[in-house]
């Protein structure tokens, strides 16, 4: 694993551990009827957002797809890194060269 990657698991380990204890303090405050349960509620859709796009930013610059017709290599835009269908390692996408519409695996760059 190259020190990019290893960047993007830290990153995102950071970020699901900071949802669920951000989950957790608001089944806390529902079950003890506290009112400051719509702040938590807030909290997880603001880290929830932020943290998919910055997660998302980081792993189109870790990551470029390698077209298996013409072995192209092709790195995501930012919308195509949101929106794109997944696989395992790799994203159905188009190559700018051969122009096929397919699963591109993905590589360390």
């Amino acid at each position: 694993m190259k020190k990019k990657e290893k960047v993007l698991v830290t990153i995102i380990g950071i970020y699901f551990t900071l949802l669920i204890a951000i989950l957790l303090m608001l089944f806390i405050c529902i079950f003890t009827n506290t009112d400051s349960w719509l702040i938590f509620v807030y909290l997880f859709f603001i880290v929830f957002v932020v943290g998919y796009l910055v997660v998302t930013i980081i792993r189109i610059n870790t990551y470029v797809y390698i077209c298996e017709e013409c072995h192209n290599a092709k790195k995501l835009s930012f919308i195509e890194g949101l929106f794109t269908t997944r696989g395992d390692n790799a994203r159905i996408a188009k190559c700018p060269v051969c122009q096929k519409k397919q699963l591109m695996k993905r590589q360390c760059r």
